[in-house]
């Protein structure tokens, strides 16, 4: 017997049912995620053109790609 029970998911992951649900050890559980979720982390046009007001000395690739590859050796990785 197939049933549907809404529910949302919080930021931290966790389900919230719209009603009571009961889950037995050998039921299988459908997802379907109906919303896309709203972008918390959204850049806006004037962040991004704030970067383009460097006055320092120019960068190189070369010299884009070290420091990134410094700042990701210094990253710990789990």
């Amino acid at each position: 017997m197939l049933k549907t029970v809404e529910a949302t998911i919080d930021k931290s992951g966790q389900i919230n049912w719209s009603e009571p649900v009961q889950i037995e050890k050998s039921q299988k559980i459908l997802i379907t995620f109906l919303e896309l979720p709203i972008q918390d982390n959204v850049t806006t046009l004037d962040e991004v053109a704030g970067c383009l007001n460097y006055q320092g000395e120019p960068k190189t690739i070369e010299d884009m790609d070290t420091e990134l590859a410094k700042g990701l050796s210094n990253e710990k990785s789990y």
